[in-house]
């Protein structure tokens, strides 16, 4: 079913697992699992903030089971966007690179007007312990970050697999005024954070 109005907001997930020992391409691997093998989210976050949208936004996805909400069980699934960032965040700690992810998506549908501001916790909506020790108060100072794209095509740290490339960008040193920088695996752009 395809949903073609505004969505309510987000709802910030983690992966469950551990993977602070995991390299970029098997976090990639694993998150490209995760969408072929579950209809859960429509974002995976990398530890090292690579942003990969595996479904469409319109698509409703079961990122949200067993709620607490009562009545239309399907609402949160239907009405908010499903973003998981890479780890288990009841035994490991998440990045700012991950947050800025959060915050990149956040204010990039904000922007062209696909969803409202509300962001919330997997655990407020569902009985689970997802995700962690994450917290509103920890996500919200990231979410008014600005951010910058450049568009490209080609990079030394590319990876490459089913014919998509998939970049870990690398902050280059004389660029000291650049903070963090993500790579949106989907639009091939470089997200700079001054």
């Amino acid at each position: 079913m395809v949903i073609t109005r505004m969505k309510e907001g987000f709802v910030i997930h983690h992966t469950g697992f551990i993977c602070t020992e995991l390299n970029e391409k098997q976090q990639i691997d694993i998150a490209m699992r995760i969408f072929k093998e579950k209809n859960t989210y429509h974002y995976i976050i990398t530890r090292s903030g690579t942003v990969i949208n595996g479904n469409s936004i319109d698509k409703i996805v079961g990122h949200a089971l067993n709620q607490k909400w009562g009545g239309d069980e399907e609402r949160i699934n239907r009405d908010y966007i499903g973003i998981a960032l890479m780890g288990d965040f009841t035994k490991e700690g998440w990045t700012p690179q991950q947050l800025l992810g959060i915050s990149y998506i956040y204010n990039s549908l904000i922007k062209i007007k696909k969803s409202k501001k509300e962001v919330i916790l997997h655990k407020d909506v569902s009985y689970t312990s997802c995700p962690g020790s994450l917290s509103l108060q920890i996500i919200s100072p990231f979410l008014i970050y600005k951010y910058k794209e450049l568009q490209t095509v080609h990079n030394k740290d590319c990876i490459q697999q089913d014919d998509k490339i998939y970049l870990q960008a690398r902050v280059p040193e004389k660029l000291s005024i650049v903070k963090y920088t993500l790579w949106d695996a989907s639009l091939k752009k470089i997200i700079f954070y001054v």
